[in-house]
C-alpha cells in the first residue's frame, strides 16, 4: 500500500496534469503473501520452541515418551511392533489380490 501511495503523489517538479501510475498488483499480492507466511511461521516456531522448552523437550523421541507417559501409552505397542503388524497385513492383502488374479486368468 506504500508503494501505491509514493506512486500516486507526484514528483516535486512534474506538470499538474495526469501521469501514469507505476505499480503492479500481482507483485504487491506476492509481497503481501510472503510477508503474512514469514509472519506466521515466525510465531508458530516461537511457540514450538516455547512449549518445548516449558516440557523441558529436546528431541522428537524425549516428546514421543513423554506422550506416552503422560496419557497412559504404556501398554500400546513399540514403532518396531506396528510396523512389523503392517508388514504383515500388506503381504497377506497383496497375496489375497494376487491369488484372486490368477484364479481370473485361469478361468
Amino acid at each position: 500500500m506504500h508503494r501505491r501511495y509514493i506512486s500516486t503523489t507526484p514528483k516535486y517538479y512534474t506538470q499538474n496534469s495526469h501521469q501514469k501510475l507505476n505499480f503492479n498488483g500481482g507483485q504487491d499480492a506476492f509481497e503481501a503473501l510472503s510477508i503474512a507466511t514469514m509472519g506466521v511461521m515466525s510465531i508458530g516456531m516461537i511457540v514450538v520452541g516455547g512449549s518445548m522448552f516449558a516440557l523441558d523437550v529436546v528431541n522428537v523421541e524425549e516428546l514421543r515418551d513423554l506422550s506416552r507417559i503422560k496419557f497412559g501409552g504404556e501398554d500400546r505397542k513399540s514403532d518396531k511392533e506396528v510396523e512389523e503388524e503392517l508388514e504383515e497385513w500388506v503381504a497377506t492383502i497383496l497375496s489375497r489380490k494376487d491369488h484372486r488374479d490368477k484364479g481370473n486368468r485361469d478361468a
